[in-house]
């Protein structure tokens, strides 16, 4: 079994011998594409940010965020299967959690936001902003949170430069990209989420702002736009996925066979392993 005392994870021996270590975690899929162009007479709609998985204690589930158990994993003998994506895509987590002296197989999947598809009329592009990714736990999928449409007014010249300053086209806008727990609201994003799995709060998989066209008329991203996970703005792509480990410092990670792109840091007794990219299998070594 293994414990967390004063904030640490420990690991421990249990009966037959085995060790075992609790880990905590955070899954991000990746953000989505900011569809258009801030190019001149042109302009984009905001990228949806990744759906959200982990089960560091404290954690509120939404529809973008699935907040699950405790994790005990048994170090050295077991593997545990990796996928980590980059922007737009989908990343897993799949394995055996041993909490509470069981075992049972758990497959994790968290994918990324969506881009809504790009539309022309006049030669000029236009888009409303992308939904956050869904989240998938053991074959139960939920849906993630909703961008919004192109907002004010329709004509397509409000998206010209040279009517940026038009009173007619104060108002017009493309639409925003949904957060991990929130809708976009008119050109603003919606929020991601936030963890405090590294010892200090991050922010992951916000949305990113609609904009007009010609560099002008931004929204407000959603907070967490710019980390792990987040949606794109101004006709940019999405942030990549990431995988978050955290545990003993007793215990180290390692990538049989390879392919996976990680590094480790030390927070007080802990480790901190950060999976950025591949596909790959980790053992828990002591």
């Amino acid at each position: 079994m293994s414990v967390l005392s004063n904030g640490y994870l420990l690991a421990l021996t249990a009966a037959g011998g085995v060790a075992e270590v609790d880990v905590e975690w955070l899954l991000v899929g990746g953000g989505s594409h900011a569809v258009g162009s801030s190019s001149y007479n042109s302009a984009s709609g905001g990228g949806g940010g990744g759906g959200v998985l982990t089960n560091v204690s404290g954690q509120t589930g939404t529809r973008g965020i699935a907040a699950l158990p405790s994790l005990t994993a048994q170090t050295d003998s077991v593997t545990y299967a990796v996928i980590i994506g980059a922007s737009s895509s989908l990343s897993s987590f799949a394995g055996t959690n041993y909490s509470g002296g069981g075992s049972s197989s758990f497959t994790y999947k968290s994918n990324g936001g969506s881009s809504e598809a790009l539309s022309t009329s006049g030669g000029h592009k236009y888009n409303r902003g992308g939904h956050s990714g869904s989240v998938d736990v053991n074959g139960t999928v939920t849906s993630g949170y909703n961008g919004t449409n192109r907002g004010g007014a329709a004509f397509s010249e409000c998206y010209q430069q040279q009517y940026t300053s038009d009173p007619d086209c104060s108002n017009t806008y493309y639409g925003a990209g949904a957060g991990a727990t929130q809708d976009a609201s008119g050109q603003d994003g919606g929020d991601g989420a936030s963890s405090t799995i590294t010892g200090s709060t991050i922010y992951v998989a916000g949305g990113g702002a609609g904009s007009r066209g010609a560099n002008t008329n931004y929204g407000t991203d959603g907070q967490g736009q710019n980390g792990y996970g987040g949606g794109g703005r101004n006709d940019s792509s999405g942030a990549d996925d990431v995988l978050i480990l955290k545990y003993s410092s007793d215990v180290t990670v390692t990538n049989p066979g390879g392919g996976l792109t990680f590094s480790t840091t030390v927070s007080g007794s802990n480790h901190i392993t950060t999976i950025t990219a591949g596909s790959g299998n980790i053992t828990f070594s002591n």
